[in-house]
């Protein structure tokens, strides 16, 4: 089940939805998925910290799932989706990462359903509010 976070800002009075999480669909075809998210994560495919941590254990889930990427050049808030990690059933959190923006080219930071209380507004920069506001499926 995937949750849905309200985003907004109190001081401009930007807000938008977005996806976070596993919905069952999502969630079977990572299963499908594992061994190749696996081996791929040892090579470093998905990055240093990724790589890491499905090296040093041996219960690991990875998940593609939604997530948030928020633009430091032109502010653009893109819904995309990003690799999340789990050791023995607990979330493994790994360091910030950035893919390009589609808009400008510029990067644009990943944020999932954890660490996105510590985004900012893309339009004034200030701390935005995020959330619950419901599930998907």
């Amino acid at each position: 089940m995937g949750s849905m976070v309200k985003i907004s800002c109190k001081n401009c009075g930007y807000d938008i939805e977005a996806f976070f999480g596993e919905g069952m669909f999502s969630s079977m075809k990572n299963r499908n998925n594992q061994d190749k998210y696996i081996e791929d994560a040892k090579k470093g495919e998905y990055g240093e910290d990724i790589q890491k941590i499905v090296n040093e254990n041996k219960d690991v889930y990875i998940a593609k799932a939604p997530v948030v990427a928020i633009c430091s050049k032109c502010g653009a808030v893109e819904q995309t989706s990003d690799f999340m990690v789990y050791v023995n059933h607990h979330y493994a959190e790994h360091g910030k990462h950035f893919k390009k923006c589609e808009k400008c080219g510029g990067d644009a930071e990943i944020f999932d359903e954890c660490s996105i209380h510590d985004a900012v507004c893309p339009k004034c920069h200030e701390k935005i509010d995020a959330g619950f506001s419901g599930l998907w499926d």
